[in-house]
């Protein structure tokens, strides 16, 4: 039996995504890892915060150094670029499988959420609305204002969106595994 490793990153950077492509984007000096949320099979979906000053789990780099572990995630080409450009940590791509081409393989959406909706998961396996705001305000820089004048939104000025953020993050492996399933 093949064993799977899923895995999925949130990031911060002053480089919009979008805009600059993922090449540029992970090469970036300020592309940092704020989570990887991260599964072995059916295992209880486990979280790595390095914004919390967490070392990464032996465990963790035990996995994906074993070449006999299938790594798997949505839009994988992102996780793949972020272990070699911002961990430094080379993942060949042959472990990894992409459950978004998976996805359009099967004439289902692209977008996470939507493959979920179009399959008819319950709501505790599909990606979490709520997240696009969450990742807005972590993910991203913010203009400053006069109230505020911070260009970052950090973990302790918003301890409960953080948390908030966390819970998102282990949830879109929830959602990536019970569309595989």
């Amino acid at each position: 039996m093949t064993d799977y490793l899923s895995l999925d990153f949130e990031t911060f950077s002053r480089v919009n995504l979008k805009k600059a492509g993922l090449s540029r984007y992970v090469r970036d000096s300020s592309t940092e890892v704020l989570m990887l949320a991260w599964a072995l099979n059916a295992d209880d979906v486990s979280l790595w915060v390095p914004a919390e000053g967490e070392l990464m789990p032996r465990r963790l780099q035990e996995l994906l150094r074993d070449p006999a572990i299938v790594k798997r995630a949505w839009n994988a080409q992102f996780e793949q670029a972020v272990f070699k450009h911002v961990l430094g940590m080379e993942v060949p791509a042959r472990e990894w499988r992409c459950l978004m081409v998976l996805a359009y393989s099967l004439s289902l959406p692209g977008a996470l959420g939507k493959a979920g909706e179009v399959i008819g998961l319950p709501q505790d396996n599909k990606k979490d609305s709520r997240g696009k705001a969450l990742l807005r305000m972590f993910s991203m820089p913010r203009k400053p204002t006069k109230t505020l004048s911070h260009t970052r939104v950090l973990p302790h000025m918003k301890p409960d969106k953080w948390e908030e953020l966390k819970n998102y993050c282990k949830q879109d492996v929830e959602a990536e595994r019970a569309i595989w399933r």
